[in-house]
C-alpha cells in the first residue's frame, strides 16, 4: 500500500514529465472552466429578469461574481488548458524533443496554480469579496472602496499565476529554441509550436507589468503610496496604462494558441498542406507585435484652476467643497464630501427642500442615457426597496433657487441656462457606499457657446474632459480608454493602429479557407469546432473593427456590446479551439477514442447555446445596456431572458462534455497510432508517427527530419 502511495505521489506531485504535468494543466483547467461556468450561470439567472433575482438585491455580490467568472475562465481556465495543457502534452513531442528543457520548471510552474486559485477564491469570502472587475481599477480596488483584505488576496493570486506563467514562458522558449530535432528548421515548425512561441513571448514581456502595477496598488492600499491616488500626486490612469500593457497582449495570448490547434485540425480533415504557411506564421507574428504597439501611450488631460470667488456660487460652499467639470454642453460643480453633511447644508442652509422628493420613505430611481441615478434622500438605502415604479424630480421653478445676489444662482447665467440636480450615486458602480453629487447642469446650443460662457465667468482654467468621469465610473488599454479625455489626435491614431491588427487575422481567416477550398473535408467533430471557430471568431472580429473607431466606441463603451464582442472572440474563440483540440488529440492523449455521436452533439448544443447567449447582447448594447449592472429597465427585458435561456442551454452542453470524457475514458475503443490518417505511415506532424498514447519516454532515438 505505501508503495503505491510512494509512486503515486512520485509520478503526480514531483513529475517532471511533460505529458503527466500536461494532463494535470488539463484536470486543472476542467475544474476551473467547471468553476468559472458556474459563476456565469449566476449570472445569467440574476440577469433573466429586471428587478432583484437570485442575489436579493446584493450588487457588490454580483460584482464579485463577475470578476471572479473572468479570472477563473482567464486565468485558470484558458491559460493552463491551451499553454499549460496542449502546449506541455505536444510541444516536445511535435518538435522531437525528449522532454522540456526544464522539467523540475515546468513542474513548479503547475503547482504554483492550485495555491493561486485558492487565494482567488479565498478573496471572494473575505469582507465583502473584490467586486473590482478583472481589470481592477482604482480607485474602485482602492482601500477606500474596498477596505477588506478581499482585493490583496486577488492581487497575491495574480502574482502566483504571473509566476508560474512567466516560468512556463521561459520553458517554452528554450525548448523551442534549444532542443528541436535534426533537420526541424524554424520554417518547418508546425503552426502550433509556433504559436506556443509567440505566445510565450508575449507573456514573458508584459506579465511583469501587470506584476508592477498590482504591486503598485498593493502599496497604495497598505503603506500609504500614492501611485493612483491624486491626492498625494499620483494618477488613476497611470494603473490603466499599466494594466493594458498586459491586458491587450493577454488577449492574443489567449487566442494564439487557438490559432496553432485550429490550423492542425483544418489542415488534417481537409486533408491538404496548410494554404500560406510562411504567410500564417508571420500574420501571428505581426499579431503579437501590433498587439503591443496599440497600447503605447500616455492620455493627456488639460488641467486649470479656477478662480475661488466664483466657485462660491452657492451659499457656504468653497473651492475645498468640490470642482468644476465641463462635459460636451454642460457644466458640472461636483460636491464632495460625506453625505449627513451634505445633506445637512442642502437642507439648512442651502433652502433646497424640494430636492428631497419622499417616496415611499426609500430612494427613488431616475433613469437617464440608459444609466440609472439615485437621487438623494436618507444616506445608505438600497434601492431594492424600491420597487417597479420610478418618478422624477422636477426642476425648481426661479423663485426657489438658492442666490447669489443681484447676479442671479450663479454669476451671469440664468434659469434659462440650466437648472439644479442633486444626485447621491454610488462611490462606484459596485455598492461600496455613497457619494453625493450636487451639480447644476447647463445646457447650451453648442459646447463653443458653452466655453465661451463659461470662459467668461470662471476664466481659462475649467478643466475640460470629453466625458465626466468621477470616481464611480470605470474607464478602460488606449482603445479601451477612448473615455478617460484623449485628445483627437491621439483617439485617431489608435483608432488606426487597432484597425491594422485586423490586417494579419484577416490573412489567417483567408487561409484556413483556402486551406478547405478544393480539400477532401471530412466533417468529424474538431472539423465541426474548427468551422465554428472561423465563423464566430470572424464575427467577433468584425465587432471589434467597430469598437476600435473611437467615435462608435464613446457611445458603446462599457455597454453589452462590448460584452458580446470579446464573448466571441473568447467564449466561441478560444473555448471552441479548446474542444477542437481536446476531440483531436484525446486519442493520442489516453489512447482511447471518443464516441463520434455524442462529440458532434456536444458542438450542436454548444454551437447553439453560446450563440444564444450572446449574439442579443448586439442589441442590448446598442440599445444602451451598460455591463456589470445587475438590474436593468423593462425595455431590456425581452433579450437578457433569451441571453439567459441560451445560458442554460451552454450550462447542458458542458455537463453533456464531461459525459463524453466519462464515454470515451470508459470506453474500449481503442485509437490507433494515427486515427485520422489517409495515406499509411504518412503524417504532417510527428506526434501522429508515435503510439497511442506515447510511451513515458516519448522517444527512444532522437527523430531525425530529412527532406
Amino acid at each position: 500500500m505505501l508503495g503505491v502511495v510512494t509512486n503515486f505521489v512520485n509520478r503526480w506531485l514531483f513529475s517532471t514529465n511533460h505529458k503527466d504535468i500536461g494532463t494535470l494543466y488539463l484536470m486543472f483547467g476542467a475544474f476551473s472552466g467547471i468553476l468559472g461556468t458556474c459563476f456565469s450561470a449566476l449570472i445569467r439567472l440574476e440577469l433573466s429578469q429586471p428587478g432583484n433575482q437570485i442575489l436579493g438585491g446584493n450588487y457588490q455580490l454580483y460584482n464579485v461574481i463577475i470578476t471572479a467568472h473572468a479570472f477563473l475562465m482567464i486565468f485558470f481556465m484558458v491559460m493552463p488548458a491551451m499553454i499549460g495543457g496542449f502546449g506541455n502534452w505536444f510541444v516536445p513531442i511535435l518538435i522531437g524533443a525528449p522532454d522540456m528543457a526544464f522539467p523540475r520548471l515546468n513542474n513548479i510552474s503547475f503547482w504554483l496554480l492550485p495555491p493561486s486559485l485558492f487565494l482567488l477564491l479565498s478573496s471572494a469570502l473575505v469582507e465583502v469579496g473584490a467586486g473590482t472587475g478583472w481589470t481592477v481599477y482604482p480607485p474602485l480596488s482602492s482601500i477606500a472602496s474596498h477596505s477588506g483584505g478581499a482585493v490583496d488576496l486577488a492581487i497575491f493570486s495574480l502574482h502566483l499565476s504571473g509566476i508560474s506563467s512567466i516560468l512556463g514562458a521561459i520553458n517554452f522558449i528554450t525548448t523551442i529554441f534549444n532542443m528541436r530535432g535534426p533537420g526541424m528548421t524554424m520554417h518547418r515548425l508546425p503552426l502550433f509550436v509556433w504559436s506556443v512561441l509567440i505566445t510565450a513571448f508575449l507573456l514573458l514581456l508584459s506579465l511583469p507589468v501587470l506584476a508592477g502595477g498590482i504591486t503598485m496598488l498593493l502599496t497604495d492600499r497598505n503603506f500609504n503610496t500614492t501611485f493612483f491616488d491624486p491626492a498625494g500626486g499620483g494618477d488613476p490612469i497611470l494603473f490603466q496604462h499599466l494594466f493594458w500593457f498586459f491586458g491587450h497582449p493577454e488577449v492574443y495570448i489567449l487566442i494564439l494558441p487557438g490559432f496553432g490547434i485550429i490550423s492542425h485540425v483544418v489542415s488534417t480533415f481537409s486533408k491538404k498542406p496548410i494554404f500560406g504557411y510562411l504567410g500564417m506564421v508571420y500574420a501571428m507574428l505581426s499579431i503579437g507585435v501590433l498587439g503591443f504597439i496599440v497600447e503605447r501611450l500616455v492620455s493627456h488631460k488639460s488641467k486649470g484652476k479656477i478662480d475661488p470667488v466664483f466657485l462660491e456660487w452657492f451659499v457656504g460652499f468653497s473651492e475645498g467643497d468640490g470642482s468644476f467639470v465641463v462635459s460636451k454642453s454642460r457644466l458640472f460643480f461636483i460636491i464632495n464630501q460625506k453625505e449627513e453633511k451634505v445633506l445637512h447644508r442642502i437642507r439648512t442652509e442651502l433652502g433646497f427642500e424640494r430636492l428631497i422628493h419622499l417616496f415611499n420613505g426609500n430612494l427613488v430611481l431616475h433613469k437617464t442615457n440608459h444609466r440609472f441615478e439615485l437621487w438623494l434622500q436618507d444616506w445608505n438605502l438600497s434601492s431594492s426597496r424600491i420597487g417597479k415604479e420610478e418618478k422624477k424630480v422636477t426642476p425648481f421653478p426661479p423663485n426657489k433657487l438658492p442666490s447669489l445676489g443681484n447676479n442671479g444662482w450663479l454669476s451671469g447665467f440664468t434659469d434659462a441656462d440650466g437648472c439644479f440636480n442633486a444626485v447621491q450615486t454610488k462611490d462606484s458602480r459596485y455598492s461600496l457606499g455613497w457619494r453625493l453629487r450636487l451639480r447644476f447642469i447647463l445646457d447650451q446650443k453648442s459646447e463653443k457657446d458653452l466655453l465661451e460662457k463659461v470662459k467668461t465667468f470662471f476664466g481659462s482654467g475649467v478643466k475640460v474632459e470629453d466625458r465626466v468621469r468621477s470616481t464611480d465610473e470605470s474607464c478602460r488599454d488606449l482603445h479601451h480608454m477612448y473615455t478617460v479625455g484623449l485628445d483627437i489626435d491621439t483617439r485617431a491614431y489608435f483608432t488606426a493602429a487597432t484597425m491594422i491588427i485586423a490586417v494579419p487575422t484577416g490573412i489567417k481567416v483567408f487561409s484556413w479557407i483556402a486551406t478547405m477550398w478544393g480539400g477532401s473535408i471530412e466533417f468529424k467533430t474538431p472539423m465541426l469546432f474548427a468551422i465554428g471557430f472561423i465563423f464566430l471568431f470572424t464575427i467577433g472580429g468584425l465587432t471589434g473593427v467597430i469598437l476600435a473607431n473611437s467615435g462608435i466606441d464613446i457611445a458603446l463603451h462599457d455597454t453589452y456590446y462590448v460584452v458580446a464582442h470579446f464573448h466571441y472572440v473568447l467564449s466561441m474563440g478560444a473555448v471552441f479551439a479548446l474542444f477542437a483540440g481536446f476531440y483531436y488529440w484525446i486519442g493520442k492523449i489516453s489512447g482511447l477514442q471518443y464516441p463520434e455521436t455524442l462529440g458532434q452533439i456536444h458542438f450542436w448544443i454548444f454551437f447553439l447555446g453560446v450563440n444564444i447567449t450572446f449574439f442579443p447582447m448586439h442589441f442590448l448594447g446598442l440599445a444602451g445596456m451598460p455591463r456589470r449592472i445587475p438590474d436593468y429597465p423593462d425595455a431590456f427585458a425581452g433579450w437578457n431572458a433569451v441571453a439567459s435561456y441560451g445560458s442554460y442551454l451552454s450550462v447542458l452542453g458542458a455537463i453533456f462534455f464531461f459525459y463524453v470524457v466519462y464515454k470515451t475514458l470508459t470506453g474500449d475503443v481503442r485509437c490507433g497510432r494515427n486515427p485520422w490518417e489517409t495515406t499509411p505511415d504518412v503524417s504532417p506532424t510527428l506526434e501522429w508517427m508515435v503510439a497511442s498514447p506515447p510511451a513515458f519516454h516519448t522517444f527512444e532515438e532522437i527523430p531525425a527530419i530529412k527532406d
